[in-house]
């Protein structure tokens, strides 16, 4: 693929019937891929915006869904908790190398609605129960809890060297990614990650860590710039922002303690 490749948007009419759909779903083997959906949502006269470039073929869209198939079959014998964390980790990378020429499609909450509920719906009822997914927003394109968007928004903030690396827990990703400076700067995300990976703290205390970092990562940001032009300056920013997150979790002796607890 060159150039600018759009993705198709799901309307808010078929949105609603698909999204029904997975809620009344009592497993998830009971939801499927139907190839007329895919090709019906894909003709709907408002799935593509008026705009430059080259819509993805139906063709295309297959090859993206095999590759994720493919993946996702690749992690079937592991435990349920580490073939959710490969599960995450494998269809990332797909979902990130499938998407390089529509980085601008990947913001639309539409774009997100279609991959979701029509191409790969069998794969997100797979990943998280349907029905209780629905209501907690796994399935809403532009949620933060999004089955596949925070797997995509982890690959193009962080990078596939930190992503892969597997030295980021769940809590670090919702740590970094909820924060609009960290989900938008690329190199001020890795810089914070490579700030919680090198505290080498676990369990509670890393969580107030890495909790106290992006909070006076995001204080220190009103008061200077905070950008990714100068790696220089990012080193002796996130150096004091570390020192200043150690000094913080030393006045908090029982965190870890707290979080266990908890």
């Amino acid at each position: 693929m060159t150039g600018q490749v759009l993705f198709p948007r799901l309307t808010p009419s078929r949105r609603a019937i698909l999204r029904l759909e997975l809620e009344e779903a009592d497993s998830p083997g009971d939801v499927v891929f139907a190839l007329q959906a895919l090709q019906d949502a894909y003709d709907d006269s408002s799935a593509f915006p008026a705009t430059g470039g080259r819509r993805v073929t139906i063709g295309e869209l297959i090859e993206f869904r095999t590759r994720c198939l493919e993946a996702a079959e690749r992690v079937q014998t592991t435990s349920e908790i580490e073939r959710g964390q490969l599960f995450d980790l494998a269809i990332g990378r797909v979902i990130y190398d499938s998407t390089r020429d529509s980085r601008g499609q990947m913001g639309h909450p539409q774009v997100w609605d279609f991959i979701t509920l029509v191409l790969l719906r069998d794969l997100a009822s797979a990943r998280f129960e349907p029905s209780r997914s629905v209501r907690a927003g796994r399935f809403d394109g532009g949620s933060r809890r999004h089955v596949f968007q925070r797997l995509w928004k982890r690959w193009q903030s962080l990078g596939p060297d930190l992503v892969e690396s597997g030295r980021l827990t769940e809590d670090d990703y919702v740590a970094l990614m909820e924060r609009k400076i960290t989900l938008e700067r690329s190199p001020v995300a890795r810089a914070a990650a490579n700030a919680i990976v090198s505290s080498r703290l676990t369990g509670g205390q890393r969580r107030e860590y890495a909790r106290i970092l992006m909070r006076h990562l995001v204080q220190i940001s009103g008061i200077v710039a905070v950008g990714g032009e100068d790696a220089e300056h990012l080193e002796v920013l996130f150096a004091h922002l570390d020192s200043s997150a150690r000094e913080a979790l030393r006045e908090r002796p029982s965190v870890e303690f707290a979080h266990a607890a908890g």
